[in-house]
């Protein structure tokens, strides 16, 4: 929390939906409801032949994202289950190894 949610933007992509709430701006990331997940996996190198993971098996997955008038991240809650979100875990742990090699090659300058 505190980053700034054009960070979270990067990794995950546009967000399906925005909206206010509270005093806050709300991103809402929803499996499979736009081309975003896809667009993201494929980036990742996971789901290479464009083909989406098969619907109906458990619950979709949703992410939101509260940002103050800032623009940082003050909040964030999830549903769905491990294996619909696991997108959301490979985007970030795929951000983190590309942030550790650019300060590796930084230091090694």
């Amino acid at each position: 929390m505190g980053a700034d949610i054009s960070a979270a933007v990067g990794i995950l992509g546009f967000p399906d939906e925005k909206r206010e709430g509270a005093g806050m701006e709300i991103y809402v990331w929803t499996d499979g409801k736009s081309s975003r997940r896809a667009m993201t996996e494929i980036r990742m190198g996971s789901y290479a032949d464009g083909q989406a993971e098969p619907s109906g098996m458990g619950s979709p997955c949703r992410i939101e994202l509260s940002a103050d008038d800032h623009g940082r991240v003050a909040g964030y809650q999830w549903s769905g289950t491990e294996g619909h979100c696991s997108w959301v875990t490979q985007a970030f742990s795929r951000a983190d190894h590309e942030e550790q090699s650019r300060e590796q090659e930084a230091q090694s300058h």
